[in-house]
């Protein structure tokens, strides 16, 4: 996503998502993505696990079966 397509999502997210309704905020979205850091945040071993346990369950259907 470029920076507008960012902006426009949290904006979105907020105007949206009922879990922000009743929240007032003397900034904009165009302020949040200025001051975010430049690393992105990636939680790498919940990504790792999730992707190997998918492979997993691709290669033995069985272990889908055993999950029900």
């Amino acid at each position: 996503m470029d920076r507008e397509e960012h902006i426009a999502h949290i904006a979105s997210d907020w105007s949206n998502n009922p879990r922000w309704r009743g929240v007032e905020r003397p900034y904009s979205a165009d302020d949040v993505y200025r001051l975010r850091g430049s690393l992105a945040i990636e939680y790498t071993l919940a990504r790792r696990g999730a992707e190997r346990s998918g492979i997993c369950c691709i290669r033995n259907p069985m272990l889908i079966r055993l999950a029900r």
